[in-house]
């Protein structure tokens, strides 16, 4: 299959298509990507995630579309599988309904509380504090990660990009403000307040003392979501992602609270630092 491909330097896409099909070639033992048949009963046989299944065959669409030596016949019945994966997946989602993914590590909202009551019982500080950022507020995404703790600086005093854990000179959590997020340009800085949250982010900030709240590892969220999955895991039996977190809480909402005014699910919809709409369509599940 190598001898398809034209040297050139590669984009971010570019590799991370290449090293996709690469895998994909190493793990199913088939010679050549141009066995489409051969590829697409793999991906049949092998997942049952049809977004797995779109992903694989979306890599060897990108890469290969505009390479007049890949055979014509073989990226038709790519594309025609990949469009096949991509109508079912958004008729999943048109209609609510969980995804292969979500049904494999879902957790119902109720039993979320209840894993947070075990973990405020028995668990370690830290783990504490990512069940309180979760559990406490509607939860929102990763820029928690980035956190920095300042003591005595009013919230109306910070500017810029910084994510920032404000403490009362008591060391009482006076609020929390996020510059730093996915939909900033929409939102702008949003502060949540800090009687939002249980002691355990107090007493976690006392401990690190300055600097950020968490030990920044790298700059993307990887790290920060796996710590968040790897800890509900420990109380729930499932790694469930903030993603999951975020469907479960709205899912939960929507299920006991159907009668919600528009104004209300705004609200939410802003707290969680997202569109009412995809509150209503991609973050409410239903069986």
């Amino acid at each position: 299959m190598r001898a398809l491909r034209a040297k050139r330097k590669l984009t971010p896409t570019q590799k991370r298509r290449q090293q996709s099909n690469e895998r994909l070639l190493r793990k199913s033992g088939i010679q050549s990507l141009t066995d489409a048949d051969a590829v697409i009963a793999y991906l049949d046989h092998t997942y049952t995630n049809d977004e797995t299944k779109r992903s694989y065959i979306a890599s060897i669409v990108g890469e290969y579309r505009d390479d007049p030596a890949f055979p014509a016949d073989a990226l038709a019945e790519y594309r025609k599988k990949m469009l096949g994966l991509i109508g079912s997946l958004r008729s999943r989602y048109a209609d609510n309904l969980k995804s292969d993914r979500d049904k494999k590590n879902w957790v119902d909202w109720p039993d979320l509380v209840r894993a947070r009551e075990k973990c405020d019982a028995e668990g370690p500080l830290l783990d504490r504090v990512i069940l309180s950022l979760y559990m406490d507020t509607a939860p929102r995404r990763a820029e928690y990660r980035f956190l920095k703790i300042l003591k005595g600086v009013p919230h109306e005093e910070i500017t810029g990009a910084e994510n920032v854990v404000g403490l009362n000179e008591d060391g009482s959590i006076a609020y929390v403000s996020l510059g730093e997020y996915k939909t900033k340009a929409t939102y702008g800085r949003q502060t949540i307040p800090g009687e939002r949250f249980g002691p355990a982010l107090a007493e976690y900030c006392k401990t690190v003392g300055a600097g950020y709240l968490f030990k920044v590892t790298h700059r993307g969220s990887s790290w920060f979501s796996q710590l968040v999955s790897r800890t509900f895991k420990k109380y729930t039996g499932k790694r469930a992602s903030i993603n999951i977190l975020r469907k479960s809480f709205v899912s939960h909402l929507a299920k006991t609270q159907p009668a919600m005014s528009t104004n209300e699910q705004t609200k939410i919809a802003h707290d969680m630092g997202t569109s009412i709409h995809m509150m209503q369509t991609a973050y409410r599940k239903v069986d």
